[in-house]
């Protein structure tokens, strides 16, 4: 996977930690409207431009989750930041510590997104 071609290249996380900062601000500083659709699993980069956008919609089954932490890491990228403004400090810190898939429904429930949607 691409993780494992990450271990020992420096140069190439060098260039993965500047493509995900240049992606974060550059939604920061779009002047347009953003809006996300999330169907299926989003996790990792997609995820992070996912729940960055100003409107964000997931299907019901749909399935989302920060997988940082099953690689023996830290929450980074968005989720440190964005997931505890979206849906609170205690729920941001249960579902980046546990990994736990979230679901549609939940993730509306809790505030992770702006709305589910019934899937395509």
């Amino acid at each position: 996977a691409w993780i494992e071609t990450m271990v020992g290249n420096y140069a190439g996380m060098q260039a993965a930690f500047r493509e995900a900062g240049d992606i974060v601000y550059g939604m920061t500083r779009c002047t347009k409207i953003i809006i996300s659709a999330i169907n299926g699993v989003a996790v990792g980069a997609g995820l992070a431009v996912a729940l960055m956008a100003d409107i964000s919609l997931m299907a019901e089954e749909a399935k989302i989750t920060d997988g940082h932490i099953r690689l023996g890491v830290a929450a980074g990228d968005h989720a440190n930041i964005i997931w505890p403004l979206l849906c609170g400090l205690a729920k941001a810190k249960y579902y980046l510590l546990t990994a736990d898939f979230i679901d549609g429904v939940t993730a509306d429930r809790i505030g992770l997104v702006s709305r589910a949607v019934p899937g395509a």
